[in-house]
């Protein structure tokens, strides 16, 4: 689970990263890529590439069958691939352009078994997370950072650098640090409106000053209908983001109940966002739950509008805030977030 969070935090923030797809390659005469691979552990099951390219975010399926699948995509210029289970587990990424085959091979059970052929950039890419996995397995974020820093102060010329700062850094640890690699990247060689991007996500996380009240959210409600929801209403609100695959099952629903329950009341907000993909997969994954919070589902994940504001890195995500809209916790820990949310009805 340490590893599939650790993919997964950093699969949003990449998402937010590469909505300008990776520039400076040049492209080829094919209007298509196309990708052949297997998954270890996986017989049967449906996956979903995502990818922004052309000015567009793109989705698209494939089916594993007897551990193998093929899938083709479109973009005139190199974009990075995110692949994703049915339950929302990040395979693994790679990148790919029109014109090229893709051919690679992933592990369900250990997501830096990796390995692609097909570009040049992709292969060193899963060459470094299968040579590294011991370390980034082990889910220390001190030393991920610490391997990820020093790939980078030996290669400042190497595209790779941008690609693993993006979806290995863990920005929010040290993001002082962070800006000094982003700095550290030679600019002749670097996607420079990916690290731009970058750039400004970090600002924000350093500059405690644009942590803006939350005013409203405005959100599929669970009687298909768009509502807003106001924080500033209520003397303390916990909003809950999550998706199917970020251990919301394990944890977050059990403590939702059990924070529901020790602050009934009509001065209180428990909202649990879905950032799912589709409403499908949002009402499959709560029909179980007999929530007595309120549940809501976002459009356009964290992209959407309201949610986007919220500068959202990494899921599970948690944010406090007091009738003011303040907030007063945002991060990742659920413990924190529920200390801060009785804290903040006491007084």
């Amino acid at each position: 689970m340490d590893k599939l969070i650790i993919m997964l935090k950093h699969g949003y923030l990449s998402l937010l990263a590469f909505l300008l797809a990776i520039a400076g390659l040049s492209s080829c005469g094919s209007d298509s890529f196309h990708v052949e691979g297997r998954v270890l552990g996986i017989g049967r099951q449906n996956l979903r590439a995502v990818y922004y390219a052309d000015g567009a975010v793109r989705m698209v399926p494939a089916i594993v069958m007897d551990g193998k699948f093929s899938m083709d995509g479109r973009s005139a210029e190199p974009a990075m691939v995110e692949l994703y289970t049915s339950d929302r587990q990040l395979l693994g990424r790679f990148v790919a352009k029109n014109g090229e085959t893709i051919r690679c091979e992933f592990d369900r059970g250990n997501p830096f078994n990796v390995t692609i052929e097909g570009n040049e950039l992709s292969g060193r890419w899963a060459d470094f997370l299968r040579n590294n996995s011991s370390v980034l397995s082990g889910g220390d974020s001190g030393r991920i950072n610490a391997l990820v820093a020093d790939y980078i102060n030996h290669n400042p010329a190497d595209r790779l650098s941008s690609l693993l700062l993006v979806t290995l850094y863990d920005s929010a640890s040290d993001p002082v640090g962070a800006q000094e690699l982003v700095d550290r990247i030679e600019a002749d060689t670097r996607p420079v409106s990916l690290l731009e991007g970058y750039a400004e996500l970090l600002a924000v996380v350093n500059d405690k000053s644009r942590m803006m009240p939350v005013s409203e959210l405005r959100l599929f409600s669970v009687k298909d209908s768009m509502c807003t929801y106001y924080p500033s209403r209520y003397k303390a609100s916990l909003l809950c983001f999550t998706t199917a695959g970020t251990g919301r099952k394990d944890s977050v629903v059990k403590a939702l109940r059990r924070l529901s329950r020790s602050t009934k009341g009509y001065d209180r907000l428990i909202l649990d966002v879905s950032l799912d993909a589709d409403t499908a997969q949002w009402r499959r994954t709560i029909e179980n739950d007999t929530a007595v919070w309120t549940q809501a589902w976002a459009p356009g994940s964290v992209a959407a509008g309201p949610v986007a504001s919220l500068v959202i890195d990494r899921l599970p995500f948690f944010i406090v805030t007091d009738s003011t809209g303040n907030q007063v916790y945002r991060g990742s820990m659920l413990a924190e977030a529920e200390a801060a949310m009785t804290n903040q009805l006491k007084k």
